[in-house]
């Protein structure tokens, strides 16, 4: 978050008094979209990855955590028979 802001502030104030040319401000603006990018391809696999499945007493029913890269934990519960409709 830190970088983000940091380029973030960078960059308007390179727009609004350019000190070292328009290039500078390119490459400001390159490396927010990157980092944004980056951020939302990590919170996008992160939402598909399973981390852990069980199965539960009943055995009709399995408890999955997923994976997150942001530290949010969740899990969800589903019916065995449920999952051919994922």
């Amino acid at each position: 978050m830190l970088f983000t802001v940091g380029n973030s502030v960078l960059l308007l104030l390179e727009m609004t008094s350019p000190f070292f040319g328009w290039w500078h401000s390119f490459s400001l603006c390159a490396s927010l979209f990157f980092t944004g990018s980056s951020s939302a391809m990590l919170q996008y696999y992160s939402k598909r990855m399973a981390e852990n499945i069980y199965l539960l007493e009943s055995g009709k029913m399995i408890e999955i955590e997923f994976f997150n890269a942001f530290l949010e934990n969740k899990k969800a519960l589903f019916h065995i028979n449920e999952l051919g409709y994922l």
